[in-house]
């Protein structure tokens, strides 16, 4: 038997799939898919063949451009309605509601900032990151613009050279908390621009080197940070869980690979992650990530038993360092 789809879920992803373009498109077309098969349907039963080439008899259809199935909006809610009476009003009054909702989201972020124009400036961290990789930055006419040949906004990794820029610009979050603060600062911020660029593509939303860096985060959040604790094991699932999707088994193996390395002993764990192990461990190493710290304006500031409990060495080891760089500058 066939569990009922998520009409709801069915319907925002086709005004996803309106708006986006290139591997975002195909994106948006697997999850439609994906929606239908939970309920026994194909796109066929979403829009029959004969509406998509403007061939029904009715007026309404036939005098409509052939040009996607999903163009066919018309036909889409005709369709729910006679499985879900009511399915139109319903549908109303959510849209209403959100469209309340987004209004009063863009008035809080014109009164956070001042003015639209102040909200659309880049903050200090995107300014950073934005200037970093400036050089980067290719324009081309009849293409969109590409960061050292690579769209962030589409499917593929980052090249190389963009990796070492970003790193370099502002340090990569050490804990598992920090990369889901910073992952949860641009979520935030791409939601402020878009309301004040309501109707915008995506490509105008967060900059190409912005998106580079949310993808880096997130990244470092899923695979890359190892847990030192149960805690942070846990912390991972949750954020994954959390996150309106359903974590695939690549996102779910790091948690089970640290949760393994916390049962084998804390020596066993450390053979274990040594290779893709972002921590640092021997003491030289430790030093010198402490004075990287205190020496970029960005982190600078931070407490030193922040910086302490980052590194792994001791707020006092933090204090001698921050004197010794004071004294020398």
């Amino acid at each position: 038997m066939t569990d009922p789809i998520d009409s709801n879920r069915l319907r925002k992803t086709l005004a996803l799939l309106q708006q986006a373009t290139g591997g975002e498109e195909l994106a948006a077309l697997a999850a439609v898919r994906r929606i239908l098969d939970t309920g026994g349907l194909s796109l066929s039963d979403l829009v029959p063949v004969n509406s998509i080439a403007g061939t029904r008899g009715d007026d309404r259809t036939s005098s409509r451009p052939p040009s996607s199935p999903f163009a066919f909006k018309e036909d889409f809610d005709d369709f729910m309605e006679r499985k879900e009476p009511g399915y139109r009003a319903r549908m109303a009054a959510e849209q209403a509601e959100i469209a309340r909702q987004n209004a009063a989201f863009r008035q809080s972020v014109i009164a956070k900032y001042g003015s639209e124009a102040a909200a659309l400036c880049p903050t200090p961290l995107e300014q950073a990151i934005n200037d970093a990789c400036k050089p980067l930055i290719r324009v081309r006419a009849g293409y969109p613009d590409d960061l050292d040949g690579c769209n962030p906004f589409l499917f593929g990794g980052l090249p190389a050279r963009v990796v070492a820029v970003l790193k370099a610009a502002v340090p990569m979050p050490t804990t598992l908390q920090k990369a889901a603060s910073e992952v949860a600062f641009w979520e935030e911020r791409d939601h402020e621009i878009r309301s004040i660029m309501e109707g915008c593509p995506i490509e105008q939303r967060l900059s190409l080197a912005c998106e580079a860096r949310r993808q880096m985060v997130m990244d470092a959040l899923q695979y890359d940070i190892r847990a030192v604790s149960v805690a942070d094991a846990i912390f991972r699932v949750e954020f994954l869980l959390n996150s309106g999707t359903y974590p695939t088994e690549k996102e779910l193996q790091p948690a089970l690979d640290d949760l393994r390395a916390l049962a084998a002993g804390e020596e066993n764990r450390q053979a274990m992650v040594q290779n893709h192990s972002s921590a640092t461990s021997s003491v030289s190493a430790r030093r010198s990530e402490v004075i990287r710290l205190l020496s970029h304006p960005a982190t600078a500031t931070l407490a030193d038993r922040e910086i302490a409990r980052q590194v792994g060495v001791s707020p006092q080891t933090v204090g001698n360092l921050r004197r010794k760089l004071a004294t020398s500058g």
